[in-house]
């Protein structure tokens, strides 16, 4: 059994699920402000360096060893990004007191999470020279290797066609013009700004009070804004005509990704039956583009499709021979149409839901999956845990179908073997 406290200290949201059924104690300090697109790259820069070094623990080894001093305790900084909203973490897991010797497991665990928000390495206004540089080329190398994974690379492509010159086609890793702009000192500038400019909410689930949620909190000095974010594109444009974009790489398999555009969000009745709607279409083992695509014509290695809400976008990406190119993308098109004139079974529809509430009861299973999903309903609109389970339990067909007629072919990008420079 777990029981929601939620309340509220110096404007600062509280989140506790206060339970017994976990032998840990998991916590997330939620930092929410709006997102420009140049903002990505310094974000993930900032949660390379605040995760691996602070000031008492100046190395990864330093910093790691520590967290095994405290039996594998987690803490680490990450950055969701929900179109122009940006939601960075601070997270740390710990066993619970009870369970070992060591009755100031949870304080030590917290208090190393706040060493590493609060006193990070910092020389001269800006972070350690040698650490950022390290980090920074490593950045540099990852943001250069989505070019050799096809997959993420043609996704890229699809995207920067669909939304030119748009944050929603930048990459989630970063850029590497606005990367090589970036110093010690303007890195450690735009973290204060995390720090002091931003919505903040905590959340923390486990065998835990009120009162110890308040006191292992109250020295952290937090300050929280209000701030105001868009979490979806609005204004969707559906073209009248599908946009084919192609590029050539010495590759042997080429690649597709197809966007669809769709225009609902949290709020929308429309949601519960687009998660369905996705899972029977090509979500889950089974679905509509694996059976007909893969498994019948023999066309794909792979075919699979995504929803990218913030976006308003489905995805689907698939590998396949350069001459079944046409037929393929041709065939996603009808299965689309299929739907919309209801041409669908029931026993598809039964597995989707089943699958995607199995997926929800296994949330509850890990503790820090639940507390997010939780944290998520205060800094969102999303939908709480118990409202997307009753809300996808009364899908009916009637719904997917009409919610099918939502979505509209926009932008089909290949990447087909041949030579790059035709």
């Amino acid at each position: 059994m777990i029981e929601k406290i939620n309340f509220n200290i110096n404007n600062i949201n509280f989140c506790l699920l206060k339970t017994n059924k976990y032998k840990i104690i998991s916590g997330i300090i939620s930092f929410v402000r709006p997102l420009e697109k140049e903002d990505i790259t310094y974000y993930t820069l900032i949660n390379r360096l605040i995760s691996s070094s602070c000031n008492k623990y100046p190395t990864k080894n330093a910093l790691s060893n520590k967290m095994y001093e405290l039996y594998n305790c987690a803490a680490y900084m990450s950055t969701g990004y929900s179109y122009k909203s940006a939601n960075t973490t601070f997270v740390f897991s710990t066993i619970h007191n009870k369970f070992i010797e060591d009755g100031n497991l949870i304080k030590d665990c917290i208090d190393l999470l706040k060493e590493m928000m609060f006193n990070p390495l910092i020389e001269n206004n800006g972070f350690n020279l040698k650490y950022f540089n390290e980090e920074k080329k490593g950045l540099e190398n990852d943001i250069k290797s989505i070019y050799n994974n096809k997959k993420k690379y043609s996704v890229s492509k699809l995207m920067k066609s669909i939304y030119p010159n748009n944050i929603m086609s930048e990459s989630t890793i970063g850029n590497l013009d606005v990367l090589q702009t970036i110093t010690p000192q303007s890195l450690y500038d735009f973290y204060l700004k995390i720090l002091n400019e931003s919505k903040v909410t905590i959340g923390v689930v486990g065998d835990m009070t009120k009162e110890d949620v308040i006191n292992y909190f109250s020295d952290f000095n937090l300050k929280t804004q209000n701030v105001t974010t868009e979490r979806f594109v609005k204004n969707i444009e559906y073209k009248d005509k599908v946009i084919l974009v192609s590029e050539k790489q010495d590759i042997v398999q080429a690649r597709v990704v197809m966007g669809f555009k769709f225009d609902v969000t949290y709020k929308d009745k429309e949601y519960y039956s687009l998660l369905v709607f996705e899972a029977m279409f090509g979500g889950i083992m089974g679905s509509s583009l694996f059976a007909n695509i893969r498994e019948k014509h023999s066309l794909t290695y792979d075919i699979s499709s995504y929803l990218t809400l913030p976006k308003k976008l489905l995805l689907v990406t698939c590998g396949v021979e350069k001459n079944n190119i046409e037929l393929t993308t041709d065939l996603v098109i009808k299965e689309i149409e299929n739907y919309k004139n209801g041409n669908i079974e029931q026993s598809l529809l039964d597995n989707a839901k089943s699958y995607l509430l199995n997926d929800l009861k296994e949330v509850e299973d890990y503790p820090f999956s639940i507390l997010a999903y939780s944290l998520e309903t205060l800094v969102s609109d999303r939908p709480s845990y118990e409202e997307t389970v009753e809300g996808i339990s009364k899908v009916t067909l009637e719904d997917v179908i009409n919610v099918s007629k939502l979505i509209k072919i926009d932008t089909i990008f290949t990447l087909e073997p041949g030579d790059e420079d035709e």
